[in-house]
């Protein structure tokens, strides 16, 4: 999926998915289940590029890609050359010959390819949230859409089309990508959208659940579940989705609220701190 096609689909200009990215740190991973959750939002890792300096030029492109307009291709195209002459590029992994020690995993099209679509959508989404927010007011309804082809999980297929209020808790733990080359996203409605496409407002309140998930090799973790009045038990996200990106950096624009709800926002935010 281009970045083009992302800016289309997700309506809205690349300067909050960029600052998403720019505002993170770095980390150094070697397996992506090291850093987890809500951690993705505060740093940048790529599982097995244990060179800070290569992690840097990999989202130094990225920026590039959402600012310019690059494409997943292009992105690949730009990355491979650097990464050949470090001697990065291909399979397997990188080993110390003096030493025998693992110094990385090579980086190859099919892997370039999941990090492009999941930090640029998940920029995308971070910023979508944020100006959903500002929106609130206007556009309380939100809708989960899936794309409905043969390569949709079948849990994001069953959720396209749930309508949940802005303020549901179920959009701590559902907003897209739910799942790495995830293709969900979320739209924004007024009442009276609601109305005329006769949908239906659904409310999580009670049907949050957790439960042990099996992972791979035996592992387990807690995941969370819908618990869906039609459909039973729904895990709409992968293990280690179930966060919103753009919920953990969200901050509102004060400046357009009246002075009392300032002052009672900021009161309920030390206290909660």
């Amino acid at each position: 999926m281009a970045s083009a096609d992302l800016k289309a689909i997700f309506g809205l200009p690349p300067t909050e998915a960029i600052n998403y990215l720019k505002r993170k740190g770095y980390n150094i991973t070697f397996n992506w289940r090291e850093m987890w959750k809500e951690a993705h939002t505060q740093s940048f890792t790529i599982a097995g590029v244990l060179k800070l300096d290569l992690l840097s030029d990999i989202r130094r492109e990225l920026e590039k890609a959402i600012e310019q307009g690059i494409s997943e291709q292009g992105f690949i195209s730009e990355l491979q050359p650097i990464l050949e002459r470090r001697g990065w590029w291909g399979k397997g992994l990188i080993v110390d010959e003096q030493t025998g020690e693992i110094e990385g995993k090579r980086l190859n099209p099919t892997r370039l390819e999941t990090i492009f679509r999941t930090n640029t959508q998940t920029a995308y989404m971070a910023g979508r949230y944020q100006q959903f927010m500002e929106n609130a007011k206007d556009r309380p309804y939100w809708l989960y859409t899936s794309v409905m082809d043969n390569r949709t999980r079948p849990d994001h297929k069953r959720f396209n089309g749930f309508v949940f209020r802005y303020d549901d808790p179920i959009w701590r733990y559902i907003w897209p990508p739910n799942g790495f080359n995830c293709r969900c996203s979320v739209r924004a409605l007024s009442e009276d959208d609601v109305k005329r496409l006769g949908l239906t407002v659904s409310s999580s309140h009670g049907r949050i659940k957790f439960t042990e998930r099996e992972m791979y090799e035996g592992d387990t973790i807690e995941a969370m579940y819908y618990d869906d009045p039609i459909y039973g038990k729904l895990f709409i996200t992968d293990p280690g989705f179930d966060y919103n990106p753009g919920q953990v950096n969200y901050k509102p624009d004060l400046s357009q609220y009246p002075k009392d709800l300032v002052a009672a926002y900021k009161q309920e935010i030390s206290h909660a701190h």
